[in-house]
């Protein structure tokens, strides 16, 4: 099924893939995957070989697309076709990482909801952003996480700690996914947490050494471009009532919403209640669930019990 819902998203991404034309997002890797000579786009070449595309945005999708284009050429589908697979590819982590923690219905779900997201689909087909290096990156990290949680190994720490550099390094605001994450893997896996260090000891003092010297050397380098800028741009009281705007137009979804229907704020005002509706159906599942109530978790391990002993 998840087979067949990855074709489906595939096959409508790729649809009259040529319209529209080429534009700013898709292009400005282009003169470092081609080794151009100009200064386009190419912020720290050294010995002529390209790193930085931008001071936030390394070369790692022009290094992707050099073979590429020297073997098919330069066209809309060697441009689209790639970032359409990260992004579906981004989205089928995704759906593993659900699979593994929810089971096989919920990963179904999840595939249906995630890969055929309009969203995901066009901001992947125009790699709007650019973005779709990130979703690659962001759903081979949560899976890693995943895959840690199922087998509690170190392989999946390092398959996620890979993915938060090489997406930090591609795109360097990837570092508040992958702060997120790691926040989120302490808050939610402790008891996992410490039996790992406990059969791992090792493998992970290294492992959180690394991830605090990558985060903290990412994070340094964006308040370095930050204070690079210009000192009206990063005051936030003389820019208050637009930052606010910010806030709610990235609440809502407005920039996927405005690409998609061509007016984002006409239908985001059914975000915010559909936020709490969401939010009531998450507290009425905790609130229902088992595993929440000791008294429902002894009654059902003692009729666990008497099964066995019949």
């Amino acid at each position: 099924m998840v087979v067949c819902i990855c074709f489906i998203a595939v096959l409508l991404a790729v649809c009259c893939i040529a319209q529209p034309g080429l534009y700013y997002d898709e292009t400005l890797f282009a003169n470092s995957a081609l080794l151009g000579t100009s200064d386009s786009f190419s912020y720290w070449r050294p010995f002529g070989f390209p790193v930085l595309v931008m001071p936030y945005i390394g070369a790692l999708k022009a290094w992707i697309y050099m073979p590429i284009f020297q073997i098919f050429g330069v066209d809309p589908l060697t441009i689209r076709l790639p970032v359409i697979l990260f992004g579906v590819a981004g989205g089928v982590f995704l759906v593993g990482a659900v699979g593994i923690w929810f089971g096989r219905l919920a990963a179904v779900c999840c595939a249906f909801l995630t890969l055929l997201d309009p969203s995901l689909l066009m901001h992947s087909r125009l790699d709007w952003g650019p973005n779709a290096l990130m979703f690659f990156f962001r759903g081979l990290a949560i899976v890693g996480i995943a895959w840690w949680w199922k087998v509690q190994t170190p392989a999946g720490i390092w398959l996620a700690l890979v993915a938060c550099v090489l997406g930090g390094f591609d795109k360097l605001n990837f570092i508040w996914v992958s702060c997120a994450l790691w926040f989120a893997l302490i808050a939610v896996f402790r008891p996992e947490i410490r039996h790992y260090f406990a059969t791992y000891p090792r493998s992970g003092i290294w492992q959180i050494a690394l991830i605090l010297i990558t985060t903290g050397f990412f994070l340094f380098r964006a308040v370095v471009i930050g204070l690079s800028l210009d000192a009206d741009a990063i005051l936030l009281f003389d820019r208050l009532g637009s930052a606010l705007q910010l806030v709610q137009f990235t609440l809502v979804g407005g920039g996927p919403l405005n690409f998609v229907s061509g007016d984002g704020m006409r239908p985001a005002q059914w975000m915010v209640p559909a936020y709490f509706f969401a939010l009531g159906v998450a507290i009425l599942g905790v609130a229902t669930s088992a595993e929440c109530w000791p008294s429902r978790v002894r009654a059902r391990d003692h009729l666990r019990a008497r099964c066995d002993e019949r």
